[in-house]
């Protein structure tokens, strides 16, 4: 059985869900839109904390339903089915192209969702385990959440761990500040992320006017880059 994330601001509908799917034997952790951050923080910290399929009713007053999906979906790196009562094939597509994997109109049976879970799962490889990413002399140990650099061990922080463990799932590509955000525990704004990038640089014996690892492009984000063999 699968391990569900629910994010849903129908309590109601939400109490029903969890049941539902609870009785069919999936573990189910049930949210609503207003502690959707501190949940993506805490399942981006290990592979193996993650959900294997997210659903979400992204519906709220006020609220974007695509860039909230898409938000879920870079979040989560998991999948994530729509349930929602929408009507206008326009606003359904919209949801499909920033990143949902399927959409169910409310109201919608746990039966229906169970289906529907299955089906996304054989078409989507369950997450990787913990594992040893390598970034010229740098190493992360995932599993045990340390890094070294050249051998030596780096005395890092648990947030400085969580933004080097999010630019090493992706070397060599940008990352944007907004995404960082959600991978970071407790970073409320851009700038809990810029000073911890002045602290990894530290750390990794460089700066933003040098950088070897760590490097910033406006508007971008930040790429976590191996440095150029010497000659």
């Amino acid at each position: 059985m699968a391990k569900i994330l629910l994010i849903d601001n129908d309590v109601t509908c939400r109490q029903a869900t969890t049941g539902g799917l609870s009785g069919m034997g999936h573990h189910v952790t049930a949210l609503s839109l207003d502690h959707v951050g501190t949940a993506l923080i805490d399942g981006s910290r290990r592979a193996h904390g993650r959900p294997d399929v997210v659903v979400l009713d992204p519906s709220a007053p006020g609220i974007d339903c695509a860039q909230v999906t898409q938000l879920v979906r870079l979040g989560t790196r998991r999948p994530v089915i729509v349930t929602a009562a929408l009507r206008r094939e326009a606003d359904i597509a919209r949801l499909l192209d920033f990143g949902a994997e399927s959409y169910a109109a409310k109201p919608c049976s746990p039966q229906l969702l169970d289906a529907q879970i299955g089906a996304v799962l054989r078409r989507i490889p369950p997450p990787a385990p913990p594992c040893t990413r390598v970034v010229g002399q740098l190493r992360l140990d995932v599993g045990a959440r340390v890094a070294f650099l050249g051998g030596r061990q780096l005395r890092l922080t648990q947030r400085e761990f969580d933004l080097l463990d999010r630019l090493s799932e992706s070397p060599g590509t940008f990352v944007s500040r907004t995404v960082l955000k959600t991978h970071v525990r407790s970073a409320r704004c851009s700038r809990t992320v810029d000073v911890l990038l002045c602290r990894l640089r530290a750390k990794l014996g460089e700066d933003a006017d040098n950088p070897r690892y760590l490097h910033s492009s406006r508007g971008a984000g930040v790429a976590l880059q191996e440095p150029p063999r010497l000659p």
